[in-house]
């Protein structure tokens, strides 16, 4: 059983690179970003390196650090475990709420001949003209922020790993998405959820 401190260290060193190979790190600057002192830096490196999750070069300047196949395994249980927790992969989610009319807008595009024929034309039927708008229980909108944010991640993640393999392939795919799928700073059922669902209808 791996400690937790020195789960911290080796999430740090594959965050820097090191399940691609070797990155180099001081203990200065990961002790800075373990939020720990140099010197307890120093100790978890050697505490993983003894676990054999990590292998190590020093050098009198720093060390090159590389994440070993038993790293790799440590931090992959890690992630099975947070999935099942945050739901990732979850077939079905319960919200309840109330039937209410809308302003129209539904009506007007779901009414648009263009919309109608590619509509019938993609899923094999023309819609209903207009949406099923829901009003939902307070319970229900935590529900609907994970429902929304689990797409947006399923979505983003194909894009930017289409994006970052074609365009960008010197980028660290891992940290853009880390960057990208942060729900406190980009995504926008952060900054604020209505409660209301529209869905179209047969």
């Amino acid at each position: 059983m791996i400690l937790p401190e020195d789960l911290q260290c080796l999430k740090e060193i594959a965050l820097k690179g090191g399940l691609k190979g070797p990155v180099w790190v001081s203990s200065q600057s990961l002790g800075s970003a373990l939020g720990t002192s140099p010197q307890t830096a120093s100790r978890r490196l050697q505490s993983l390196e003894r676990q054999h999750h990590l292998s190590r070069s020093v050098n009198p300047d720093g060390q090159y650090v590389t994440v070993t196949r038993s790293g790799e395994e440590i931090l992959r249980h890690e992630y099975a475990d947070y999935s099942r927790v945050f739901g990732n992969g979850r077939d079905e989610f319960i919200l309840q709420g109330t039937v209410v009319s809308g302003i129209g807008e539904g009506r007007y595009y779901m009414s648009l001949a263009p919309y109608v024929q590619q509509f019938s034309e993609k899923i094999g039927f023309a819609p209903y003209p207009g949406t099923l708008n829901i009003r939902l229980e307070p319970s229900s909108l935590q529900v609907r922020k994970r429902l929304q944010y689990s797409t947006y991640l399923c979505s983003l993640h194909a894009v930017i790993e289409k994006v970052t393999h074609t365009f960008l392939p010197s980028l660290d795919l891992l940290h853009v998405k880390q960057w990208l799928t942060d729900p406190l700073m980009h995504h926008p059922s952060a900054h604020g959820c209505d409660g209301m669902i529209e869905c179209s209808q047969q």
